[in-house]
């Protein structure tokens, strides 16, 4: 079972624990992603780390994988 992350939180969960909480319908792929971006916004003037992203882009990926039906995603993720 995934550790509890509050939104504004989800960035800090493990791969792991994400696709536990996305599988239990705890969360959605976009909702992850905001938490990400917003951690990025926060820190990207200090650490400097991404050279260019696309928070737009990234969304509407995040946006379809949320899409994807539960019944009709891959096996990994729906045994995870």
């Amino acid at each position: 079972m995934a550790r509890a992350a509050g939104a504004g939180a989800r960035n800090t969960l493990t791969a792991t624990e994400i696709v536990h909480a996305i599988a239990a319908g705890e969360t959605t792929c976009e909702a992850v992603v905001r938490d990400c971006l917003d951690r990025i916004e926060q820190r990207e003037s200090i650490i400097h780390a991404w050279a260019g992203i696309d928070p737009e882009l990234v969304l509407r990926h995040a946006a379809s994988a949320t899409a994807v039906p539960r019944a009709a995603r891959c096996m990994a993720f729906r045994s995870a």
